[in-house]
């Protein structure tokens, strides 16, 4: 599966939404920023709890690569296409993929299915490069829109996970009141059996 590619929407770049073309130019040489791109990170609030470590580098095809890893596992990878325009500007196209390029990889096809994850994940990226290019403070609001679609998209599976826990806890209380009611009975028989004994 080819890695869905999306507007990268910053404050800051010239969009070329008019010419029908996914993208954003900066005003900067494609060397320099390069370089600056090696040095953008993915909002860890995207990880919750879960502590990820980020390795980024440079492709020979003037691309650049993020890792994203927890426990040395890798789990995604942003790309960023870069294109220089002229002398002094850069085009860079971002998209996420698996850990991999094989065509069957499960988290690939995890972002396919969850469309609106995959778009936050890109977005906050969008905003963290965006930040990184402009020398402004990072702005998680430029986001937002994107997290309320993608918690609003998990609250089926969210209410299953719901279900399931209520599901197990109601088992283990009738468990519990069974086994409080088979040693009940066994007390119960003892004390018949030592009446008859006597």
């Amino acid at each position: 599966m080819k890695p869905r590619t999306l507007l990268l929407a910053c404050t800051g770049a010239i969009l070329l939404a008019s010419c029908g073309e996914p993208g954003a130019v900066y005003q900067i040489p494609a060397k320099d920023m390069r370089q600056q791109l090696l040095g953008a990170k993915p909002p860890s609030i995207l990880f919750g709890s879960h502590y990820t470590t980020t390795r980024s580098y440079k492709r020979g095809d003037g691309s650049i690569v993020w890792t994203v890893s927890e426990n040395n596992k890798p789990l995604f990878r942003f790309i960023g296409e870069t294109e220089a325009v002229d002398d002094k500007s850069t085009k860079i196209v971002l998209s996420i993929a698996g850990p991999t390029d094989d065509e069957d990889d499960p988290v690939a096809k995890n972002f396919e299915d969850h469309p609106q994850t995959a778009k936050l994940y890109l977005r906050a990226m969008e905003e963290a490069i965006d930040s990184k290019l402009t020398g402004r403070k990072f702005d998680m609001s430029k986001f937002q829109a994107e997290m309320m679609a993608a918690a609003m998209a998990e609250m089926p599976k969210i209410q299953g996970q719901i279900d399931e826990a209520v599901k197990a806890s109601q088992e283990m209380d009738r468990m519990m009141q069974d086994a409080d009611k088979a040693a009940a009975d066994a007390k119960w028989e003892r004390e018949i059996a030592s009446q008859v004994v006597n």
